[in-house]
């Protein structure tokens, strides 16, 4: 093993594969439930249809904070 391998791929792909995701996993359930509960709806009340994109565009925009 050198020591200027850089950073081992095979670490990743192991059993601490799961951790990694579930360690994303959290932060978008806690995006989910923040843009739940403190982002309000838009006043203008846009159709039920729209709900679960607009829910998904909210979390996404404020993922993109965390990363």
């Amino acid at each position: 093993m050198s020591l200027v391998s850089g950073f081992n791929v095979e670490y990743a792909a192991g059993p601490f594969a799961l951790f990694f995701l579930a360690e994303y996993a959290n932060i978008m359930l806690m995006n989910t439930l923040t843009t739940i509960l403190f982002f309000n709806p838009s006043f203008l009340n846009p159709p039920q249809e729209l709900f679960p994109v607009i829910l998904a565009t909210k979390v996404l925009l404020l993922s993109a904070g965390f990363l």
